[in-house]
């Protein structure tokens, strides 16, 4: 058997619990579902996702709706429909 290793991550609970279900309902532990990705990181030579980065109009929109701007309000649907001409 080879030797193995130990590495630790840090989570957040929640992201843990949905994580850990969806694996559960893969019919793999945890540590299967990480060796899994492992895996194919070696044979990939990559990460075995696609990563998708914001172009600079996505980022400058983000900006702007964490700053509050462009934003619009509405009292509730109805209003939002009104608005809209529905």
């Amino acid at each position: 058997m080879s030797r193995t290793a130990t590495y630790q991550i840090r989570l957040d609970e929640t992201e843990k619990k949905e994580a850990f279900a969806i694996f559960e309902e893969l019919g793999m532990t945890p540590a299967q579902a990480i060796r899994l990705f492992f895996t194919q990181v070696r044979r990939t030579n990559s990460i075995p996702f696609a990563i998708s980065i914001p172009n600079a109009q996505t980022i400058q929109t983000i900006e702007e709706i964490e700053q509050g701007k462009g934003l619009n309000h509405y009292q509730d649907a109805d209003d939002l429909f009104k608005t809209l001409g529905m």
